[in-house]
């Protein structure tokens, strides 16, 4: 995937927004399907409404919470933030995934992306997700938590 900060509003953001955020199909490589077959034209980059469904998506999903601020009161510059994991022990996320754009929409999307692809990333074959601790290790690097394994892997 390309740097989630780097896509512009369009067909391709829409896609990966369809395929990766929203858990759509194509099976005939145009039309994209929802979940429950139910043909689906979306234009997340562009429309709010649309935006709006990718924000609950990722929200109950991931179970984050979500926050969209106008950055600047002159110009178009808005931050999206999606972060969860909270620990209410130490009344903090453990994790935060933050973009930047001239519209709500893109913002939106951006952030929505970077959290499939750090919530993937940080994912073991087989097993549900690791989740961030909120703690480091000696070297500063974040501690995973990782389910113990229920079945054997063949």
């Amino acid at each position: 995937m390309s740097n989630a900060d780097e896509l512009q509003a369009g067909r391709e953001l829409d896609d990966l927004i369809a395929e990766r955020v929203m858990g759509w199909t194509a099976p005939d490589g145009i039309s994209w399907r929802d979940e429950n077959g139910v043909r689906q034209v979306q234009n997340f980059s562009t429309r709010i409404s649309a935006a709006w469904r990718v924000v609950t998506r990722v929200r109950k999903s991931k179970t984050a919470a979500f926050s969209l601020e106008c950055l600047s009161p002159t110009d178009d510059y808005w931050q999206a933030t999606f972060k969860g994991d909270l620990n209410m022990e130490k009344a903090c996320y453990g994790w935060l995934e933050t973009a930047h754009a001239d519209t709500e929409c893109l913002a939106v999307c951006r952030a929505a992306l970077k959290v499939t692809q750090v919530r993937r990333e940080k994912s073991i074959p087989g097993l549900p997700h690791a989740v961030f601790s909120g703690e480091a290790s000696e070297d500063g690097d974040p501690i995973y938590n990782v389910p113990f394994p229920t079945h054997k892997e063949e």
